[in-house]
């Protein structure tokens, strides 16, 4: 990723290089910044939501990676003030106390992604890949985080992709439900099944779609 300088499909090429910490831990803000460094960032850091939010005004950052967990201001708030103020910002949390709840609320927010500590190099080395491709998939210009097709058609996408892997019909409708942030006890009720055969089949999907649980299904699909 030399010098985070990218060539896209339509032959014109953007540098992405502003990047902002926040991490009231000192030891792994330094770890991060180490990491981000390496790959050619311009890396800002900050301690505090409050102090991010005087940095972002100066001099706003393409990409913002956040603690959840922050004195006085939050990583959930710190997003939802940023996505206002420079919607084109992108925004991943990184938590040690990572739950399914904050892991959704964190994306109906506008977060790019939720990452649950301790982050490998590897692991944040190919997300901000992401990122940045994603940003320069939208033309790098302003915007939200959204899904780019009418929600029939992302529907649709998502039956085709899950036939790939062969899914049954009811483990692809557990598997939309599980996307819409329904809980097994939800699905149950919804379904009118049990929540043990909830919980079998949300173990062959997961199986199936070689994913650890329903955090990764629903941060690759949103």
């Amino acid at each position: 990723m030399a010098a985070l300088l990218f060539q896209y499909r339509g032959g014109w090429l953007r540098s992405i290089k502003n990047l902002l910490v926040v991490e009231d831990d000192k030891v792994y803000l330094l770890l991060l910044r180490e990491k981000l460094l390496k790959m050619g960032f311009n890396v800002e850091t900050a301690e505090n939501a409050e102090e991010s939010i005087q940095q972002m005004a100066m001099r706003p950052a393409d990409i913002v990676i956040t603690d959840l967990v922050l004195p006085n201001m939050d990583g959930l708030s710190l997003l939802k003030k940023i996505k206002a103020d420079t919607p084109e910002s992108e925004v991943i949390i990184i938590s040690g106390q990572a739950t399914i709840e904050k892991a959704v609320e964190a994306m109906k927010y506008g977060a790019f992604d939720f990452l649950v500590k301790p982050v490998s190099e590897k692991k944040l080395e190919l997300l901000v890949e992401r990122c940045v491709d994603f940003i320069l998939t939208r033309g790098g210009m302003g915007g939200t985080h959204q899904k780019p097709v009418h929600e029939g058609v992302w529907n649709r996408m998502v039956e085709e992709e899950f036939a790939n892997y062969s899914l049954t019909a009811q483990e692809v409708k557990i598997a939309k439900l599980v996307l819409e942030g329904k809980s097994d006890k939800e699905i149950g009720g919804e379904m009118a099944i049990s929540y043990s055969t909830v919980k079998k089949h949300t173990a062959s999907i997961y199986r199936k779609l070689g994913l650890k649980g329903r955090i990764e299904l629903i941060l690759k699909h949103k």
